[in-house]
């Protein structure tokens, strides 16, 4: 597991899990393992834009929170959304 530092407080963002955990096996069946690493998802949002991670206590997570710096749509920090920020 990768550590996701919030650029604000710099605390550790809460991991929430890698999906390919749920379906083992069967990815193959669902999806290439590719797909299912890039939902891979910690607590948090991240502004692609700017580049910044925010945990929970820095940004308002589960709505569509702009980021504080740029105005921009923050997104849920997911591994693609993360890696497009230079943040993994």
């Amino acid at each position: 597991m990768v550590l996701v530092i919030c650029s604000k407080c710099q605390t550790s963002l809460e991991y929430l899990g890698d999906p390919r955990s749920m379906f083992g096996a069967h990815t193959s069946i669902l999806g290439s393992k590719t797909t299912f690493r890039a939902m891979e998802q910690w607590r948090g949002n991240v502004c692609v834009e700017c580049g910044i991670v925010f945990c929970p206590n820095c940004i308002k997570v589960g709505y569509p929170t702009p980021c504080p710096k740029c105005g921009k749509s923050t997104y849920p920090a997911q591994r693609a959304y993360l890696e497009q920020a230079n943040k993994l």
